[in-house]
């Protein structure tokens, strides 16, 4: 059975083909995981977006508008949701104002929004991830090529002229 060390040493195409592999899986993972569950918000936050722009400013329209497009998504309906609720209306002379209690950055934050589609811990960690195995292949490759320098080096009954000759 051929050792792993003389497999990478040997065939210089193995550590290409182990670089692929994790080029490839980081690609496959970010368009079957991550991709779809941001165009699915991004195409939702268009439908908001331009259902908001017909409302006009007025708000009970927008509510209408809101209502009517398709929200279903959970996390930006419940955003949504909870944005109405936060709405107050203040009488002023002959119309009412709507104001926004707080700021609606803690609902409409991206953080919020993905977290049930997408698993943002493990998605934050890949990229540091991809750095440590990248150091670990690093340094394992110049192990195995120091390792293959010594043995080229000191071959058994060769003079030490020979082998400064050869280093030179």
């Amino acid at each position: 059975m051929p050792n792993i060390t003389d497999t990478f040493t040997e065939d210089p195409n193995a550590a290409y083909a182990v670089a692929g592999l994790i080029i490839f899986v980081t690609i496959l993972l970010w368009f079957v995981w991550v991709s779809p569950a941001l165009s699915s918000l991004r195409w939702h936050f268009h439908n908001l977006i331009g259902s908001l722009r017909d409302a006009d400013n007025d708000w009970s329209r927008a509510i209408e508008f809101v209502e009517a497009s398709d929200t279903s998504i959970a996390t930006v309906d419940a955003a949504w949701r909870e944005t109405q609720r936060r709405v107050v209306s203040i009488p002023r002379a002959d119309v009412s104002e709507f104001r926004l209690l707080n700021a609606p950055t803690d609902l409409w934050s991206p953080t919020r929004l993905l977290a049930q589609r997408v698993n943002l811990p493990l998605a934050e960690a890949v990229p540091n991830l991809l750095v440590g195995v990248g150091l670990l292949f690093t340094f394992a490759f110049l192990t195995l090529a120091i390792h293959h320098a010594a043995q080229v080096i000191n071959v058994p009954g060769a003079t030490a002229a020979a082998n400064t000759d050869f280093v030179q």
